[in-house]
């Protein structure tokens, strides 16, 4: 059922990218900004809530100190808050939980290897004629291999490094000295060291997703602040 929903139509998105650019690390970062593209909406509803939340942190932390003793009625007022503002306080983490179903799609195409004969619908298998599938990128770089070993560890540093900027984008953004602005500063830290985990043990096509999903988010996180901001003054944040 996954394979037929999410590992088949990603696996032939990518291909029908390669028959263009004759190219499987081209091919991925394209299909990177499709997807991040099809989500786009989703991701600035998140971005929007993620900057409501933040408006809403100081009234959040009167309910934290005022029930600071009673956790139930700590969390009954905070929910009943996040109702009357019409707030989600989930809704930021949408895109993540969107972005995990094709990194495991993506997987379980680089761990069978590009070239080993997933089905192709008809209209990709005739796009792509004669030209051979080859899983490597720039005429050397084998996207199938793990990077965890030489030259190709500038992968998944590449994908570290930029998780980390990320992770301090967003908190650069919330001065508060709260609980949840300590977790929020652990995940600056703990975000990275899981993406270089991940990065040194799955297939060097992923690291290249990843890297592409990451510079798309911060490019997309810096251009959707300032549209937010400008068009409802009331979400920017006050130091």
């Amino acid at each position: 059922m996954f394979n037929t929903l999410i590992t088949y139509p990603l696996y032939n998105a990518l291909i029908f990218l390669f028959a263009f650019v004759r190219d499987m690390g081209v091919a991925i970062i394209l299909l990177t900004i499709v997807v991040k593209l099809i989500f786009l909406r989703q991701s600035v509803k998140a971005e929007k809530s993620r900057l409501e939340l933040q408006k809403l942190q100081p009234e959040l932390n009167k309910i934290k100190d005022k029930y600071k003793d009673d956790k139930d009625k700590q969390a009954q007022a905070m929910m009943a808050l996040y109702k009357e503002k019409n707030i989600n306080p989930f809704g930021s983490c949408l895109p993540t939980l969107i972005q995990m179903p094709f990194l495991i799609g993506l997987f379980i195409v680089f761990r069978q290897g590009v070239e080993s004969g997933l089905p192709l619908y008809d209209f990709v298998k005739n796009l792509l004629g004669t030209t051979p599938i080859s899983s490597i990128s720039l005429g050397f770089i084998d996207l199938t291999k793990i990077p965890n070993t030489g030259w190709l560890l500038i992968f998944p540093i590449l994908a570290t490094v930029l998780q980390y900027f990320q992770m301090k984008m967003m908190m650069s953004k919330n001065s508060s000295k709260d609980a949840a602005s300590s977790q929020m500063n652990m995940m600056s830290y703990l975000m990275p060291g899981l993406t270089l985990w991940f990065t040194l043990s799955l297939p060097a096509g992923l690291s290249i997703y990843w890297i592409s999903t990451t510079l798309f988010a911060i490019v997309q996180q810096i251009f959707i602040d300032k549209y937010e901001i400008k068009h409802h003054p009331e979400l920017k944040p006050k130091n």
